[in-house]
């Protein structure tokens, strides 16, 4: 049987195999479940994720979507008591046409995940992102492994991504979930919840960066993203276009700067 344990995992028995004899051991899994969240009493969405952080989720994917864009769009929220969804209030006029945008559906842990069109930047008269912060090499490196502790769910379960809001000398909070698109949410509710100004920050991510993931840190605000992993084609021409520093495949102490290389001092 399962025993559910705090920090979005579950407890299981297994057997492992290691070359040797096979044993039953207790292991550390990554707990998945869908939420709904309900925007002035109808549907909107359904989000696979662990079930953490749930205010911050739900008013990162608003967010994102362009339904709100500060903390006072928000008029009440509330997570049901199983936390199987959470109930958003805005004005009705914040809320208009984003049911238009296939409401009610389901998205999975991982895949697109948002219900906007992101590329048609040329239309958005908020597209470009303004300088903001420069970071040298180095800020750059140490951000990352300072992301790579914070992934303590990772290191239980190796089944969740992880990505950290940050200044250039240190990171402000993290978020681990099993979507790369849900803990970008997470930090863009966070700071929305929180009121804290984004133009001088930065993103750092584990997990692959897509043009939407470019999308969701555009919203944001922020202007430079730095990924564990590599981007998309589309995620580099869309930081280019948008004027977001794009870094990707920090490691082993190496980076590859994919737009707007301007930002780091070399």
């Amino acid at each position: 049987m399962k025993e559910k344990v705090a920090g979005g995992s579950e407890r299981v028995r297994i057997v492992s195999y290691d070359g040797g004899k096979p044993a039953t051991v207790s292991s550390r899994i990554i707990r998945e479940r869908m939420v709904e969240i309900v925007l002035n009493d109808r549907v909107l969405i359904s989000i696979a994720c662990t079930g953490q952080h749930l205010k911050e989720l739900a008013a990162g994917f608003l967010k994102s979507e362009g339904v709100v864009e500060k903390k006072e769009d928000i008029l009440a929220m509330s997570v049901a008591a199983k936390g199987g969804r959470v109930e958003v209030r805005v004005a009705a006029g914040k809320s208009r046409g984003i049911f238009g945008r296939r409401a009610g559906r389901t998205l999975a842990s991982s895949g697109a995940r948002g219900m906007v069109h992101y590329g048609d930047g040329e239309r958005d008269p908020k597209r470009g992102i303004p300088g903001g912060v420069v970071l040298t090499p180095r800020q750059v490196l140490r951000l990352m492994s300072a992301l790579l502790r914070s992934a303590v769910m990772h290191d239980a379960t190796r089944g969740t991504h992880c990505s950290a809001l940050a200044t250039p000398g240190r990171i402000i909070v993290s978020r681990e979930d099993i979507g790369r698109h849900n803990t970008v949410d997470m930090l863009g509710g966070h700071a929305l919840l929180k009121g804290l100004p984004l133009s001088d920050k930065v993103i750092l991510t584990t997990g692959r960066v897509s043009a939407e993931i470019v999308h969701k840190i555009r919203m944001m605000g922020v202007p430079v993203i730095i990924s564990h992993s590599a981007p998309t084609s589309r995620a580099v021409a869309l930081a280019a276009e948008l004027g977001i520093t794009l870094i990707g495949y920090v490691r082993n102490g190496k980076m590859r700067v994919y737009a707007h290389p301007e930002r780091i001092r070399f």
